[in-house]
């Protein structure tokens, strides 16, 4: 810009010059050599062309120059460039990595459920064929050649995967559909970086139906849970009775062992009268109980 900008000032000063000159040509102490003002204008005029021939590409784009309707092999680096002007055309194409962002693309699961995809496709045109691609497909690649195809490989590899685990493997569709746009994309000459699968959204009637599924499985580990409490409650006891029991029978069979006849008589004796030393009961009954006698006292 700086150079330009320079020869522009020339060009302006040397075209001012002739004019001023032309203007007092009237002056008869002065005389002016028409060589010289020929020739002061032809350079003016010609810097001032040339001064419109420079063309500047940014870092990171690559010029492609057309002169009458043909494409030039040789593609433009960044810098500072000349093309004869008017007859040539200079077009910058961005050769840095780019992203292609796609938002609501309809597929379907392999369920034939509809899905809505978002994400990127990440590419990069090759700048050495930066010609080719001009002339064969055009500046506008992008909407001709990576839109349609990206949109095409998303849905046709979203049948691959089920319903309930596509939004878990968003990677491994991103990786299939970057893998075959690669293949496709080759030819052209335009490289794909990578396709990242941002979110899947799935139908409003398939979450309602997933959600009561889960619901409707919440429930059933409750009552599972609340069922196998209620086994162990009822075991608990179950088992605390049979203890209970056990240790009843024990005690019974010690008790029942340790009995004797006259045990027994002397228990019913002194649930009668536990000061009872002697007691008369008809003769019928069928037993007697032998109870010892104080020792008696001697006769005075």
């Amino acid at each position: 810009m700086v150079v330009l900008f320079i020869q522009l000032l020339v060009g302006l000063a040397l075209i001012g010059w002739w004019i001023v000159a032309a203007l007092t040509r009237r002056d008869p102490d002065r005389t002016f050599n028409p060589v010289v003002i020929a020739g002061s204008t032809l350079a003016g005029i010609a810097i001032l062309f040339s001064s419109f021939g420079w063309t500047q590409i940014d870092a990171g784009y690559v010029g492609v120059v057309t002169s009458f309707g043909k494409i030039e092999e040789q593609e433009l680096g960044p810098g500072l460039h000349w093309r004869v002007p008017f007859f040539t055309q200079v077009t910058s194409l961005d050769t840095r990595v780019q992203a292609y962002q796609f938002d609501g693309i309809e597929a379907f699961t392999k369920e034939q459920q509809p899905a809505s995809l978002a994400g990127i496709v990440n590419y990069a045109i090759d700048p050495q064929e930066a010609s080719t691609i001009f002339q064969t497909v055009g500046p506008d690649y992008l909407n001709r050649l990576i839109v349609s195809r990206s949109d095409s490989s998303l849905k046709e590899n979203a049948r691959q995967f089920p319903t309930d685990t596509i939004t878990a493997q968003r990677s491994e569709l991103g990786s299939l559909a970057a893998e075959e746009l690669r293949t496709e994309l080759l030819p052209f000459n335009i490289q794909i970086i990578g396709v990242v699968v941002r979110d899947i959204g799935l139908s409003v009637e398939y979450l309602g139906a997933v959600e009561k599924r889960q619901q409707a499985q919440i429930d059933q580990e409750r009552a599972n849970v609340e069922a196998e409490t209620a086994r162990r409650v009822a075991q608990g006891e179950a088992d605390a009775q049979a203890i209970v029991a056990d240790g009843q029978a024990r005690s019974n069979q010690i008790i029942t062992e340790s009995l004797s006849p006259e045990l027994i008589q002397w228990q019913a004796v002194q649930k009668l009268n536990p000061n009872v030393n002697v007691m008369l009961v008809p003769s019928d009954q069928g037993f007697l109980i032998n109870m010892p006698l104080p020792e008696s006292t001697p006769t005075p």
